[in-house]
């Protein structure tokens, strides 16, 4: 309850503008009541943004098991509706590290050049002759496509599965029909 509060609050007001009583208010406790089960503010955003990590974890480790077609479809799928479904982490994954500690913010660093490098093994399997750094820019400017846009698309009233499909749809499309390959 702590941390599906706290994810609200933090995506609503930001991480800065959150506190701890807010927290504890919204979760039916007091606020001193949060410190029972977490540290501090940093620790719940921990707890919240490992949660996304697990899910894209699994994700990379069913890709690896597929040719780099569907392991490509597999990861812009599981982007898509992570960022469909759990909107608010993972915009805080994408754009509150920096309110962690540095150590935290090395093992996230480390876990997304893991799911970078899983994406990019499967858009170079798709389209071999692209370049690292090209494929990389194209692979970050679909992230953002499949998650930064889910907000601005939320609001039009769109269904989540036509929200998804629509997404997905963008995303493909960045990667396959970009920049063609030398």
């Amino acid at each position: 309850m702590i941390i599906s509060v706290a994810t609200e609050l933090f995506h609503e007001r930001g991480f800065y503008a959150t506190g701890i009583d807010d927290i504890g208010e919204a979760a039916g406790i007091t606020g001193p009541g949060v410190y029972r089960h977490f540290a501090g503010k940093d620790e719940i955003l921990i707890a919240v943004l490992d949660r996304i990590w697990m899910m894209l974890r699994e994700g990379i480790d069913a890709a690896a098991a597929l040719d780099a077609g569907d392991a490509l479809e597999l990861l812009i799928a599981t982007h898509v509706r992570l960022s469909v479904h759990h909107k608010a982490e993972f915009s805080l994954l994408l754009d509150d590290l920096r309110f962690l500690p540095l150590s935290y913010q090395r093992l996230a660093r480390k876990n997304r050049d893991t799911y970078e490098d899983a994406w990019f093994e499967a858009l170079r399997g798709v389209r071999g002759s692209l370049e690292e750094p090209e494929a990389r820019l194209m692979i970050q400017v679909a992230w953002r496509i499949g998650a930064g846009t889910a907000d601005a698309m939320t609001a039009s009233g769109l269904d989540d599965t036509v929200l998804i499909d629509v997404l997905a749809s963008m995303t493909r499309s960045a990667l396959l029909d970009g920049p063609a390959d030398d």
